[in-house]
């Protein structure tokens, strides 16, 4: 189970015009999102937890945010798990009910943001392949969640997205950018003075009054133009677009 994350990499693919479906799913999952949401709080923040314990997989992986996403899945459906069975007083029945309550919960999140940027099939195969890594992660626990997911699991993403992300890792100009010491400082020079300006304070004093409200969204960003914490990579990324696409744009702060 997964909260938040309407696309299934870290990559938001391109897309061409807005189908039918596009239009129709996007107002399901704005909907359902809030609902997720509530749920997300009142049983302790699973994904925030489960994005911890990926980030620090993805370190050990050497960044490789493709073989993360597995066991992100898995954990935040052991979070949901244990939450739901402590908050129905633990043992025997309160695991069973957490556990289908943790996979009723990530199968609702998987239809309502059902990935079809690549592809109907590349869709449904990118669905099935997070419904097992759900179910795994349910019968799991901290200490063998991503041994399990490992050994059992799935990939979590499907074959077209895997090949598009491979493709923009290739293609990306940050991963081959080599300043000199003159280029490196002179452009600290207006990273500094463009944090300076009047809407990036903005932007930050907003951020941190919402970080403030929202204690558990600890080690996540909160994206001004989706209105929701994300995590780093995606926000900074802004959801695999660039941020020169953003360059200009004014989102709520207050």
């Amino acid at each position: 189970m997964s909260f938040q994350l309407r696309s299934q990499s870290p990559f938001h693919q391109d897309k061409n015009k807005p189908t039918l479906y596009d239009k129709a799913s996007d107002k399901v999952y704005k909907k359902v999102y809030g609902l997720e949401e509530r749920v997300d709080k009142a049983l302790g923040y699973p994904e925030t937890k489960a994005q911890a314990i990926a980030d620090n997989y993805t370190a050990r992986n050497k960044g490789d945010d493709m073989k993360s996403d597995k066991v992100r899945h898995a954990a935040a459906s052991m979070y949901t798990r244990q939450a739901i069975s402590k908050k129905l007083g633990g043992g025997i029945l309160g695991n069973i009910a957490g556990g289908v309550g943790a996979n009723a919960l990530g199968l609702a999140h998987e239809v309502a943001s059902f990935n079809s940027d690549n592809g109907i099939l590349n869709g449904l195969q990118e669905m099935g392949k997070d419904i097992v890594n759900n179910v795994i992660g349910s019968v799991s626990n901290k200490k063998n969640v991503v041994s399990n997911v490992e050994k059992y699991g799935t990939s979590g993403i499907g074959t077209e997205t895997a090949k598009d992300m491979l493709a923009r890792k290739k293609k990306s100009p940050l991963l081959k950018q080599k300043l000199s010491p003159k280029a490196a400082k002179a452009k600290a020079v207006r990273d500094l003075a463009f944090a300076k300006t009047d809407d990036r304070r903005a932007k930050k004093a907003h951020a941190q009054r919402m970080h403030r409200k929202n204690p558990g969204k600890k080690g996540m960003d909160y994206d001004h133009e989706d209105g929701r914490f994300e995590s780093v990579n995606q926000n900074r990324g802004n959801d695999g677009n660039g941020t020169k696409s953003e360059s200009g744009k004014k989102y709520k702060t207050k």
